[in-house]
């Protein structure tokens, strides 16, 4: 089995829904921007201060490639999908997710969560992250085998009718 990849904008849910459906397969759980800190041991948010988003992506890219061949669930961070060579790798994939979620719910998860730094979203207002949102959508739609949206559902309730719907492809 090829691992499945949860792509969609940040505060889509990629984590929460990835832990539960890790944990309803009873595969692991790979949160990609924890993998990437782990590896370049500092915050994504340090490291873009310091070293730049294009530096950071390569390393995005790189780890990605690996996880892919991976028997795991993979929350991808919410601009994998920018890179083209990520973009066509995704594509390839037979088990990528997009847990599209409306863009004001999107706004309100995102500025409502205090734990997680994003550097890219941090301090905008809800139209300034839609702007940021809109050149992504249509390349989560091609990227994905499986398109889930989310509004108004749990975690147990999306991780359900992805597994319902991947055994279905």
């Amino acid at each position: 089995m090829n691992a499945i990849l949860l792509i969609g904008f940040m505060g889509a849910g990629k984590s929460t829904v990835g832990r539960q459906l890790a944990t309803d397969l009873d595969l692991p759980f790979v949160d990609l921007d924890t993998a990437i800190e782990a590896e370049i041991q500092m915050s994504i948010a340090d490291y873009f201060a310091t070293q730049g988003e294009a530096s950071f992506r390569q390393i995005e890219s790189r780890i990605l490639q690996e996880m892919v061949t991976q028997e795991a669930v993979v929350a991808c961070g919410g601009g994998i999908i920018l890179q083209p060579q990520n973009h066509q790798l995704l594509k390839r994939q037979p088990n990528v997710v997009y847990l599209q979620t409306n863009p004001d719910q999107l706004y309100q998860r995102i500025s409502q969560d205090t734990q997680n730094q994003r550097p890219l979203a941090d301090e905008k207002t809800a139209a300034e992250v839609t702007a940021i949102l809109q050149p992504r959508l249509p390349l989560y739609q091609e990227a994905a085998s499986l398109v889930v949206v989310t509004d108004d559902k749990t975690p147990a309730i999306i991780a359900t009718e992805i597994i319902e719907r991947l055994g279905k492809l």
